[in-house]
């Protein structure tokens, strides 16, 4: 029983590391976060994605190339802000990541 699902996983792993794939790299990756920069948590939050995005978009061995981009907006503390701005962040094609 167990050869019988080890052989099929072994076909599909070895299909997949042998298979060629063509993928486009970004030139821009949209990062964005919705949370309260009025808050300790937020302002720390905010401090340390800033850092973080020079970080990678300064050393090019990160992302070789790609852009990061950060798109924070600000709930004030406001749980109905922050599902307003939801739909807004997303319409902006971003990785969406909530710190409410």
């Amino acid at each position: 029983m167990r050869g019988a699902v080890v052989s099929p996983l072994q076909f599909l792993i070895s299909v997949f590391l042998t298979s060629c794939f063509y993928c486009q790299k970004p030139s821009v990756v949209n990062i964005g976060a919705i949370f309260s920069f009025n808050s300790v948590i937020g302002r720390v939050a905010k401090t340390a994605m800033e850092a973080a995005l020079s970080d990678v978009n300064t050393d090019p061995r990160i992302l070789s190339g790609t852009e990061l981009r950060l798109l924070m907006e600000n709930t004030n503390s406001s749980v109905f802000l922050g599902s307003v701005e939801v739909p807004n962040t997303w319409n902006q094609s971003l990785i969406f990541s909530p710190l409410l």
